[in-house]
């Protein structure tokens, strides 16, 4: 007897196959071993499967953050978000981007990043 596919189990392959990729896609654009945290770079974007953002970063979704407590993230990206930049900044807002289950997370205090 040949098994038989339903549209429905079609679409949780799909959804599989996607989160995979985006996994897939965090092992890849992030260079450390550690999971965004603070020995990571500030200004560093990647997607977790953990329920949380790790200690020194957070969900970008578009937030306002104050100039005068993260300096050195408001150097790096500046108004492009968002905020006046004299008070405060936007982080994106990446909320509808990640695959379901997946998050992701932006390091707000971590290793400033060279230039060279």
């Amino acid at each position: 007897m040949a098994a038989a596919f339903y549209f429905g189990d079609l679409m949780k392959f799909g959804k599989l196959l996607a989160a995979a990729a985006g996994v897939s896609f965090a092992l890849c654009a992030v260079p450390s071993a550690s999971a965004l945290g603070t020995e990571d770079y500030t200004g560093s974007i990647g997607l977790t499967a953990a329920t949380y953002c790790p200690k020194g970063s957070v969900e970008p979704q578009g937030q306002l953050l104050p100039v005068r407590n993260y300096q050195a993230l408001f150097a790096l990206i500046g108004t492009t978000f968002g905020g006046d930049g004299t008070k405060d900044f936007a982080l994106p807002d990446l909320r509808d981007s990640a695959t379901a289950g997946l998050r992701f997370c932006i390091v707000i205090d971590g290793r400033y990043p060279a230039r060279d």
